[in-house]
């Protein structure tokens, strides 16, 4: 695993990440990996632990032979990384861009392709998961969204992060739905979390 810029097969160390732009993701290459499996993406929740996550996953990357990225979003910069169009007041980089930021880091360490990922997230995971899929839909091959939440829907009058009105989205974000249409999603939601919709409420007040 390449943590902090070092390689290490102790994943029970204490979860320490170094200030960005170093020792910000996590990267597992499998012995099953075989050139051309491709690139799995995990997005953390709101708990903002990646080895947890890693922990999880990393059978899931063995068994496919894919290789295993999960990005570390720090909460004392970017706590609303998962509404996707946050600045890190540091680097200046905006949190989708620093995911393809990533990628093409990933693709520089090890050969493989990031041109489609795979992506999954959970929570406030899957909020940036689905978020992210609408904003780079040719990146995104399939996506497993779990328990986001909340939303955001193809609704132009509403702002960021529940719509997609032009005022609240970044000029170089256009929504193209032929090609977010042709991403294979899939959206699991556990039996014990079936609340109401944080969103419901943002619409109840338009």
């Amino acid at each position: 695993v390449l943590y902090n810029g070092q390689y290490t097969n102790e994943i029970s160390i204490p979860f320490t990440f170094t200030a960005p732009p170093n020792g910000d993701y996590l990267l597992y290459v499998p012995e099953s990996y075989q050139p051309g499996n491709g690139v799995f993406v995990v997005i953390h929740g709101s708990s903002y632990n990646p080895l947890q996550n890693l922990q999880i996953t990393k059978p899931v990357a063995e068994r496919n032979g894919v290789i295993l990225v999960i990005p570390y979003f720090m909460e004392r910069y970017v706590d609303h990384y998962h509404n996707l169009f946050e600045y890190h007041p540091v680097t200046g980089v905006r949190t989708d861009i620093r995911l393809l930021q990533i990628l093409d880091e990933v693709t520089a360490a090890t050969g493989e392709s990031t041109n489609k990922i795979y992506m999954t997230g959970q929570s406030s995971g899957g909020q940036y998961t689905h978020r992210f899929l609408m904003a780079h839909p040719e990146r995104v091959k399939r996506a497993v969204i779990s328990s986001p939440g909340y939303w955001t829907f193809p609704e132009t009058a509403w702002a960021q992060p529940f719509g997609i009105n032009s005022g609240s989205t970044p000029s170089d974000i256009v929504y193209d739905f032929s090609l977010i249409n042709q991403v294979e999603k899939k959206v699991t939601v556990g039996s014990l979390d079936m609340g109401d919709d944080f969103s419901k409420y943002y619409y109840q007040q338009k």
